[in-house]
């Protein structure tokens, strides 16, 4: 199938894209078809050893109800300590997308990540904050896999899509600001799509070249504090980048954006847990949390496992990366994985880390409908 042929495909499918773009995480084990879509469930045991978040975590406390039964109502204001319950949102959603106002109560659009210790771990307690030096300059470099499979109501179709590889150059500014941010900036430095010897895969190629062209030279800037959290994001497009390579900037934006994860306020040790809720807007609104564990510290080295669930906070798709005035309903969402990342605390980018997501989405739109199940891995390393 040419996605340049099918115009609400190509719409979609980088929607779908979108929606799973700010995770780097993996996937139950197996692979299911579009078929499967209305009965995933939650991602499971991994190859890293992590857990899927379900219904039976201790953690999983029971929810308001209020909010629930009036779609319309603001729903009550939730504190930080009672963010856990974000856990048990599962048995709210239907087909995982949330009613009413569910997600405003623990996060808004445009709210700052939020972050709350489950567990403290092991003595002794240590603060976690990043140092990052200024006037420092690193290299990362990313490789994207991904599978997906569609189907429009005439049974699922694999589309291929080759490996693409994209290395940023990162660099800090020669000062921290008086509230000891850092200043950072990145440039999309290459862009390679690499296929198989096979010719669909080639001839796909071809058309995610033209896609992702212009997107070498993206700027980009931020300010990154201790406990790894972004503001003041831009973002700048070289001129005359195709509109396929524009849509992509978003995604990219939450991808460097990422890099530096969320730390606790509180001091942890080994086996210490913290939750990280956030909103995500990408054509799709989006309430993600991400269960972070220190499985490790040595000095200024850790290593970090995180397992992330998203579910839709609203039903509907537009903006973002969607064709102005263009809306397409989610009837069904079901995302998530783990990850595992080496990383010190005294550099941008993580030494190394691995990260598998899994997402099978349906939309519906101008009369049609579309399953999207896509898995999704990448690669993180710094030269």
């Amino acid at each position: 199938m040419s996605l340049r042929t099918k115009p609400l495909t190509w719409c979609l499918l980088f929607a779908a894209t979108a929606l799973i773009g700010v995770a780097c995480e993996s996937p139950p084990e197996g692979a299911a078809t579009a078929e499967t879509a209305a009965s995933v469930p939650a991602p499971g045991p991994t190859a890293s050893g992590a857990k899927g978040l379900t219904s039976g975590n201790p953690l999983a406390l029971d929810l308001r109800t209020s909010a629930s039964a009036q779609p319309d109502a603001p729903p009550a204001p939730v504190s930080s300590a009672d963010l856990k319950t974000v856990l048990a949102l599962e048995k709210i959603a239907k087909n995982g997308v949330l009613p009413g106002r569910e997600a405003d109560a623990f996060a808004k659009p445009g709210d700052p990540p939020k972050v709350v210790v489950l567990e403290p771990g092991a003595a002794p307690l240590e603060n976690l904050s990043y140092e990052f030096a200024t006037s420092a300059k690193e290299t990362s470099v990313m490789h994207l896999d991904m599978a997906v499979k569609m189907d429009m109501g005439k049974g699922a179709q694999s589309i291929p899509i080759p490996t693409i590889v994209m290395t940023f150059d990162l660099a800090t500014g020669p000062s921290r600001a008086a509230n000891g941010d850092v200043a950072v900036s990145g440039t999309v430095t290459s862009v390679n799509v690499k296929p198989s010897d096979d010719p669909v895969q080639k001839k796909a190629a071809e058309e995610m070249k033209k896609a992702l062209a212009g997107i070498t030279g993206m700027t980009m800037s931020y300010s990154v504090s201790a406990k790894g959290r972004s503001r003041d994001t831009k973002v700048n497009v070289p001129a005359g980048a195709p509109e396929d390579a524009k849509k992509i900037v978003e995604q990219m934006r939450h991808s460097l954006e990422s890099m530096a994860a969320p730390l606790p306020d509180e001091k942890v040790g080994v086996g210490g847990k913290w939750l990280v809720v956030t909103r995500v807007s990408s054509g799709a609104d989006i309430l993600q949390w991400t269960t972070y564990a220190l499985k490790s510290k040595n000095g200024t080295k850790i290593e970090l496992e995180a397992v992330v669930k998203q579910l839709a906070a609203t039903g509907t798709m537009s903006g973002g990366q969607m064709p102005a005035g263009f809306e397409a309903k989610i009837t069904n969402f079901q995302s998530g994985g783990t990850s595992l990342t080496n990383m010190d605390l005294t550099k941008l980018s993580p030494e190394k880390g691995t990260g598998e997501v899994r997402s099978i989405m349906s939309f519906s739109a101008q009369n049609q409908s579309m399953t999207v199940d896509m898995a999704m891995k990448l690669v993180f390393s710094r030269k």
